[in-house]
C-alpha cells in the first residue's frame, strides 16, 4: 500500500502548476486505497452506471487526467461566454436576502482570512481579466470587474457539472468522493465571488452618486457611508 500512496504522490505532482486541488484529491484516494487494493468484474457487475474497471492506481491518473482536462477546459470555454450570461442585473447573480449582502459568507466561513490565498486563475489563460485585485476604483474598471466575477462563479458551477461522469470508471464510493471533490473545490471560489460582488456593487452606487449623470439603471444598491475598505 505504502509503495502505491508514494506512486500516486509522484504521479500527482505532475499536475500542480494546472491549479488542481491535488492534496484533496490525494486525500480522497488514501481513504480509497485503504478500504480496497483490488478490483474484480464479477464485483461490480449490476453497480449503478460503472462500465470501466481499472486498478487504484489507474483509477487514480484516469481522475487526475479528466480533472485537468475539464478545469483547464472549462475555464478556456469561460471566456467565450456570450456577454449576455455575464448581466449583472441578472437574480441569479445578486445577492439574495438570507446572504446578507455578502456578510453570511464572512459569518460562516471566514472568507476574508483565506481569500489571499486563493490563486489567480487568469494567468492561465492569455489575456484573460484579473479579479484577484482591485487597482483602480474608476467605474469603467468596476463594471467590468463585476462582469468578470460572473464570469469566475458561472465557470466554476461549470466546473462542478461533469462530475457524476467518474462514476463510469469509479466504485459508488469513489464517484462519490470525486463529486465531493468538485463541489468543495468550486464551492470556495463561489463562495468568495458572492462575498465580493456587492461589497463592490456598493462601490458603484457611491460612484453614481458622485457622478449623477452616469447610466448603469441595470445595478440596484444599497448605499452605505464608508466603502473606504470595501474590497478588504
Amino acid at each position: 500500500m505504502l509503495q502505491n500512496v508514494n506512486l500516486v504522490r509522484k504521479r500527482a505532482n505532475i499536475v500542480l502548476n494546472y491549479g488542481i486541488n491535488t492534496r484533496l484529491i490525494l486525500l480522497i484516494h488514501a481513504i480509497w486505497f485503504r478500504q480496497r487494493y483490488s478490483f474484480r468484474d464479477s464485483e461490480y457487475k449490476g453497480k449503478i452506471m460503472r462500465i470501466l474497471f481499472l486498478e487504484p492506481l489507474e483509477t487514480f491518473i484516469l481522475d487526475m487526467i479528466c480533472w485537468v482536462i475539464i478545469q483547464l477546459g472549462i475555464g478556456y470555454l469561460s471566456l467565450k461566454f456570450p456577454e449576455k450570461w455575464l448581466d449583472p442585473g441578472r437574480r441569479f447573480f445578486q445577492s439574495f436576502a438570507w446572504e446578507k449582502g455578502g456578510k453570511i459568507y464572512q459569518q460562516l466561513f471566514r472568507v476574508r482570512s483565506w481569500k489571499h490565498l486563493i490563486p489567480d486563475g487568469s494567468k492561465t489563460y492569455r489575456g484573460a481579466f484579473s479579479i484577484k485585485k482591485l487597482p483602480t476604483s474608476e467605474l469603467t474598471y468596476l463594471l467590468r470587474w463585476l462582469k468578470e466575477s460572473i464570469r469566475s462563479e458561472l465557470c466554476h458551477w461549470f466546473m462542478i457539472l461533469p462530475a457524476p461522469f467518474f462514476f463510469l470508471w469509479n466504485s459508488i464510493k469513489g464517484g462519490w468522493l470525486m463529486v465531493f471533490y468538485a463541489f468543495f473545490n468550486n464551492l470556495v471560489p463561489i463562495i468568495l465571488q458572492r462575498f465580493n460582488r456587492p461589497r463592490i456593487r456598493k462601490l458603484i452606487a457611491q460612484l453614481e452618486l458622485k457622478n449623477p449623470g452616469t447610466n448603469t439603471a441595470m445595478l440596484h444598491y444599497t448605499v452605505e457611508n464608508d466603502y473606504s475598505s470595501v474590497y478588504q
